[in-house]
């Protein structure tokens, strides 16, 4: 709903009465049209949404929080939750000339002010520290000044002319099932992917424990028998045995390689039901079932100045392309064969593997100037260019990394790895 400047100046001031006095905000949540933050007033809850824009325009006054099949984490979310959650909500005012409102809050002893504006079918938003007189805003860099509506100006801020009308500011339980309509029209079945995910990443774990059969038959050749003689117990790295009773030390060898010849056998089992499972994992994703809100989140217009081209050059080498950064590289496979030289011909063992959490993508690898952990940053950058790779269309997409030193090929299938040691990230693609 795109709210008329009469329709905002309504909710305005019934959130205004409904916090007389200050308010704690407890919880912030979004889905993909709206931003809520749940505040406890005096004997009750109350819940106040914010459009996000692209037709979502306007304040309203809720007693409930979203479903939470509804709910989206995004970069406006998490910034919100970091600068006004445990904040006392004071006040609500409304611009006295266009469609705009301050949320003034306070956090620690000091008086934070939100203001968003919604300027040709945006939405706009600027923070201001009473403390400080500084300014953060979303379309440019920080700066000083007084709290005022007028920081919009910038942006298109004008007298709104037609300020009256009859009609009702809008129901946001009406605009939520609307919301939640459109979603289950477009969901996937989530659960049946959850438990797969859980099922590939079970998998992958027992291959890699298995894997190390090699080693293990390596360490059992060259070892002499006669140290088995006293021994009840057999470990190689994950790898834990005990021994038959009543064995001799030539012959509790040929009994461990025994055990070499069953993980052999349970590595080629494991690594089909590897393959299955991730086939099946694809083959479910494509398709839209209820159970997933797949709906793109809209943002706010967020720091568009700030968007600019970080590669400074792009070479390929071999079937992958590597992107040179101003202190880093991130390689991108261009087919399967592409990621397995990727990884075996420019990646080092300290480099950072990166692929998407579910389904298929391209792999890609972080290689930085100094040693050390990919910031949200690389991360970010990484995920942007396995998106463009993999044609994958979303306004996020959540990545897994670890050390290239954690992954291992699978035998006989180009492009499959097998992995541990790793950590997820929600990346926004810009």
């Amino acid at each position: 709903m795109i709210a008329r400047y009469s329709q905002i100046q309504q909710q305005v001031e019934m959130i205004a009465q409904a916090i007389n006095r200050p308010g704690h905000i407890q919880k912030i949540f979004s889905t993909t049209r709206y931003l809520c933050f749940q505040v406890r007033v005096p004997g009750k809850n109350i819940s106040i949404y914010i459009g996000r824009g692209g037709g979502c325009e306007g304040v309203w006054l809720g007693d409930a929080i979203p479903s939470s099949f509804l709910r989206k984490r995004d970069r406006w979310l998490e910034w919100c939750r970091k600068n006004f959650s445990s904040s006392l909500l004071l006040n609500i005012k409304m611009d006295p000339i266009d469609r705009g409102i301050v949320i003034e809050t306070q956090k620690a002893g000091v008086l934070h002010s939100l203001y968003i504006s919604w300027i040709g079918r945006h939405c706009y938003f600027a923070l201001h520290n009473g403390e400080e007189k500084s300014w953060f805003t979303s379309w440019s860099a920080p700066k000083e000044g007084d709290s005022s509506f007028e920081i919009f100006n910038e942006v298109g801020r004008r007298k709104v002319e037609d300020r009256t009308t009859d009609e009702a500011p809008g129901n946001i339980e009406s605009l939520l099932e609307e919301e939640l309509s459109l979603a289950k029209r477009t969901a996937k079945p989530k659960q049946k992917i959850k438990s797969l995910k859980t099922k590939i990443s079970k998998i992958s774990g027992d291959l890699n424990k298995i894997a190390q059969w090699k080693t293990m038959q390596e360490m059992i050749e060259k070892i002499d028998p006669n140290v088995f003689e006293n021994e009840s117990h057999f470990k190689h790295g994950d790898l834990k045995y005990k021994f038959p009773k009543v064995l001799s030390s030539w012959q509790k060898r040929s009994w461990l390689f025994e055990q070499v010849k069953r993980l052999k056998e349970a590595e080629k089992l494991q690594q089909s039901r590897f393959v299955e499972a991730e086939a099946e994992l694809v083959k479910l994703e494509s398709k839209s079932e209820v159970t997933e809100n797949l709906l793109t989140v809209i943002g706010p217009n967020w720091k568009q100045h700030e968007v600019e081209k970080k590669i400074v050059k792009k070479s390929e080498q071999g079937d992958y392309q590597v992107h040179s950064f101003i202190d880093y590289k991130i390689a991108v496979g261009l087919s399967a064969q592409g990621n397995d030289q990727m990884r075996k011909n420019w990646a080092k063992a300290e480099d950072w593997w990166v692929h998407a959490s579910s389904g298929t993508s391209a792999h890609a690898i972080i290689k930085l100037e100094k040693s050390g952990i990919p910031t949200p940053g690389h991360l970010r950058d990484a995920a942007i260019l396995i998106a463009k790779q993999s044609g994958i269309s979303a306004s996020e997409l959540e990545v897994i990394s670890t050390a290239v030193k954690n992954v291992r090929g699978v035998s006989g299938t180009a492009g499959m790895v097998t992995y541990k040691k790793s950590k997820k990230l929600l990346c926004e693609l810009l």
